[in-house]
């Protein structure tokens, strides 16, 4: 899923699981099995940075998806994650007929260096962010 604005450009996508030889027995929920490496390609005047960190459940996934279909059909209004990781975050606002989108993700843990793009989207491409989220989940089911 790829978000910009005037003076950013993110792109945002699963690598893998992070432990891609684990599934879950039965009916547990194995924390291991679901982990997802993020990739976050971050670029702006002055910076590139490409992260990539095990900072997402498949569950939370599924879970920005789901919050911006509904905020899209107007079932919502707004969204903001609450990740297990701190280190990612989507903000999600419906306003004035349009959809406000805002990634944050933190590149560097040890001095916590973050940045945040945020973007208005018409309609149409907010569904066409949500199809990219879509096919994540699709990708990368709960194991």
């Amino acid at each position: 899923m790829i978000l910009q604005n005037e003076d950013q450009y993110i792109e945002f996508t699963i690598k893998d699981y992070e432990f891609p030889d684990i599934i879950s027995a039965h009916d547990e929920f194995n924390y291991d099995a679901n982990w997802l490496i993020c990739e976050v390609k971050y670029r702006d005047k002055k910076d590139t940075v490409t992260y990539q960190d095990p900072c997402l459940l498949t569950y939370e996934l599924v879970e920005v998806s789901d919050a911006l279909a509904q905020i899209i059909i107007g079932y919502r209004d707004e969204y903001t994650s609450n990740f297990t990781e701190p280190y990612l975050q989507f903000q999600i606002v419906r306003t004035s007929g349009k959809i406000g989108m805002a990634l944050t993700f933190t590149y560097d843990n040890a001095d916590w260096k973050d940045v945040t793009l945020t973007t208005i989207l018409s309609n149409e491409e907010a569904v066409a962010k949500l199809k990219a989220l879509q096919h994540l989940v699709r990708r990368f089911p709960k194991r």
